[in-house]
């Protein structure tokens, strides 16, 4: 999880501070082109996505609410409505090609099952899931969201998101163990 944001900060920024816009965007333009990415499985509509985050970041942060929800929390708001935005818009298939290059750009986005696993199991694994599950763990996971900011983001509670995510990850290991292959 990235750290909080200060009050301080979140006011500059709404005076247009330049180098704490600049601050805000560096912080986070990582977690959220890897949360598109994962959800639309395109390099470049992630990049595309991830700069209309900020664009729309620019446009209303007058309207935040530090109090409400996390910063980041917040953002991340902002990239699921552009995610069904551009699925509703351009009816894609979900394809989630894992590139080296995407993966190693930080190590800590490695988890257990990723090191144990090919970018495409990885892949087939997560289009087994339906929508929900599929988000919850790449926000849990990959971005590595607390519970309490993924429920907030969702507009659910704290509880359906543990169940979310337990359903996930069972699917995802039945899917994943059923493509081993047993020593005899």
């Amino acid at each position: 999880m990235i750290g909080a944001i200060s009050l301080e900060t979140i006011s500059k920024a709404k005076n247009g501070d330049a180098q704490v816009l600049t601050d805000l965007y560096e912080k986070h333009r990582l977690s959220i082109f890897r949360y598109f990415y994962y959800q639309v499985g395109d390099k470049q509509a992630a990049e595309d996505l991830t700069s209309e985050v900020f664009v729309r970041m620019l446009g209303s942060i007058e309207k935040y609410h530090p109090r409400a929800v996390p910063f980041e929390a917040w953002l991340f708001k902002i990239a699921r409505n552009l995610v069904a935005d551009y699925y509703r818009s351009k009816k894609h298939m979900l394809q989630l090609p894992l590139d080296e290059e995407t993966l190693a750009a930080d190590d800590a986005v490695t988890t257990s099952v990723e090191d144990q696993l090919t970018s495409e199991r990885l892949v087939d694994a997560l289009r087994s899931l339906n929508q929900p599950q599929r988000e919850v763990i790449i926000l849990r996971f990959v971005n590595r969201l607390p519970i309490n900011q993924v429920a907030k983001m969702m507009n659910k509670s704290e509880n359906s998101i543990k169940g979310l995510q337990r359903r996930a990850l069972l699917s995802l290991r039945e899917t994943l163990t059923d493509g081993e292959v047993q020593d005899d």
